[in-house]
């Protein structure tokens, strides 16, 4: 069905369902795909992941949501996906023919274990228990324009919202708020900054871990 269709959009549709995306990905042609504000969600309800279930789950995207899919984006997101679901490849047998129902949620899975590799055990994502000692992060401040500040590490909650970040930046630097502007770096990606540019986001929104360096900046 539909093999020339390149761009769609389906922002707004209520999509619960991962299999509906596991459908799309039959659209052979499909390279710009739009699905904001929808209800599809990862298990740890965190949207990036999500958007990188999405990467891994549709092949041949390159431009989601409006930002363009970099090929070490794509390599991250099917890494992530294929130790994200490991355990389950295991459980339903492994191999190249693990059961029906997990090749029914996961089409493209033995696909990226040949691109890939088979997952290691030690390499498996297992759940963390629920501890606030496990929702603390710790994070060293940087101010990369004004070399007389000395970097600060402090520990804060992931779900700390950017702008009491930025209040707590204020109390410490005496740059008001509104000035400030944060990148982060990991440890993951060295040499690479991702932009903070939401107020009102998480610092577990942006994927940011213990160990990252914050840069502040202002204007």
């Amino acid at each position: 069905m539909f093999p020339a269709l390149r761009k769609l959009n389906l922002d707004h549709n209520n999509i619960t369902e991962w299999s509906v995306v596991d459908e799309l990905a039959k659209l052979c042609s499909l390279v710009q795909f739009s699905c904001r504000r929808n209800k599809l969600a990862s298990s740890d309800g965190n949207p990036k992941t999500a958007d990188q279930l999405l990467i891994a789950k549709l092949g041949g995207l390159e431009v989601l949501n409006g930002s363009k899919v970099h090929p070490e984006d794509r390599k991250g997101a099917e890494l992530d996906y294929i130790k994200m679901f490991g355990e389950d490849w295991l459980k339903a047998g492994g191999g190249a023919q693990p059961g029906s129902e997990f090749t029914c949620q996961h089409p493209r899975y033995l696909s990226l274990i040949h691109k890939y590799g088979a997952p290691e055990e030690g390499e498996l994502r297992k759940p963390k228990p629920f501890a606030l000692k496990n929702q603390l992060l710790k994070i060293t401040f940087v101010c990369p324009d004004d070399g007389e500040r000395k970097p600060i590490e402090k520990k804060l909650p992931a779900s700390m919202e950017v702008q009491k970040v930025k209040g707590l930046l204020y109390r410490l630097l005496k740059v008001p708020a509104a000035d400030l502007k944060l990148t982060y770096t990991s440890l993951k990606k060295v040499g690479t900054e991702f932009e903070i540019d939401s107020d009102l986001k998480t610092l577990q929104f942006y994927s940011i871990e213990d160990g990252d360096q914050v840069l502040v900046r202002w204007s």
